[in-house]
């Protein structure tokens, strides 16, 4: 084969393997979830129920190739119990849009989540562990475009809950 009819073939595949690459592979969800190691919670009471309250300052770095916004419908808190986790905590949304802004490539965003949950009596949602202290993680819903199926979910370093007044 001639010089000139290699090149033409190796431009070929490599622009081949770039469009395929980059067009049809999947997208790929992947960040830095970070939460402060400590947190302690508020007590907080109403007539039908008592409740625990707490900030959760969350910083998330896009590693990702393609732009996500941070869910906190689809977000979660897990418990850990041994080697496993097990969800302990999930928002209550009606009908919510997501409103946070897209995180770019490289960024960080900073967000506050503030969790609320029933401990006793009727409300809700409610905290899914006999004990509020111990060891917890946030499962952070971070959403793509083009993205279907379900909401992939990053988790954060182990954070230690401690029950206020």
């Amino acid at each position: 084969m001639s010089t000139r009819r290699h090149t033409l073939i190796a431009a070929a595949l490599a622009l081949l393997g770039a469009a395929c690459s980059d067009v049809t592979a999947p997208i790929e969800v992947r960040a830095t979830v970070v939460v402060p190691d400590t947190l302690v919670t508020s007590q907080l009471a109403s007539s039908n129920a008592q409740w625990i309250q707490f900030t959760l300052p969350v910083s998330i770095r896009n590693t990702s190739s393609v732009p996500l916004t941070f869910s906190f419908c689809g977000s979660g808190i897990e418990v850990r119990s041994g080697d496993a986790w097990s969800n302990v905590w999930s928002p209550y949304c009606l009908l919510s849009s997501e409103s946070e802004a897209p995180i770019a490539p490289g960024e960080t965003r900073q967000v506050t989540m503030t969790i609320t949950a029933a401990v006793g009596g009727a409300g809700g949602p409610m905290w899914g562990s006999t004990s509020v202290s111990g060891t917890y993680r946030l499962e952070a819903a971070l959403l793509a475009d083009g993205l279907s199926g379900t909401i992939p979910t990053i988790s954060s370093n182990a954070f230690i809950l401690k029950q206020g007044n």
